[in-house]
């Protein structure tokens, strides 16, 4: 399975092997990099030149099969409210869905106003609001309501479906 025989790893083959390697360019996923996303408070972002987008690469066996899609794109997280599951400076991988999809609980990208954050989204958390809830080890962090009839002001981006800490 790994290229080595029983014998060799119960010590009865001599512990010169060789190993065959191969190129696994079709096993990886390169997606675009748009930049950073705040995790914290509403807040713009970098401005991307659409000539000169960065990109990433992924092993496919990362994502979920059912989560693959020509239309992912990663970002960093930079901030802290998200940071019981998402570390502050983690890539993570977004999947843009149709509104109808997203379930309460998921972990999207969102714009308001202008500005953008990440959060956890709660379509039920509050009479007549949409509420964006931070997820954080600090009390300090806010959720960010939006009152449902001001929704059309708001873009939700995609849903999590990665999250790796990057060194």
């Amino acid at each position: 399975m790994f290229g080595v025989s029983a014998d060799f790893l119960l010590g009865i083959e001599p512990s010169v092997q060789t190993f065959q390697t191969s190129e696994c360019h079709d096993t990886d996923i390169e997606l675009p990099l748009y930049g950073d996303v705040a995790a914290g408070a509403l807040a713009e972002l970098e401005s991307i030149d659409v000539w000169d987008v960065k990109t990433v690469k992924l092993p496919k066996f990362l994502l979920p099969q059912s989560m693959l899609s020509d239309k992912l794109f990663a970002m960093h997280v930079n901030g802290d409210s998200m940071d019981k599951i998402i570390p502050n400076g983690s890539l993570i991988v977004v999947k843009p869905i149709e509104q109808s999809l997203y379930n309460d609980g998921d972990i999207v990208v969102f714009s308001y106003n202008g500005e953008y954050s990440l959060k956890r989204y709660r379509p039920n958390a509050m009479e007549g609001f949409v509420l964006f809830e931070a997820d954080s080890i600090n009390p300090d962090f806010k959720n960010i309501p939006i009152s449902k009839s001001e929704l059309f002001e708001a873009n939700m981006y995609g849903k999590v479906v990665f999250c790796g800490i990057t060194f």
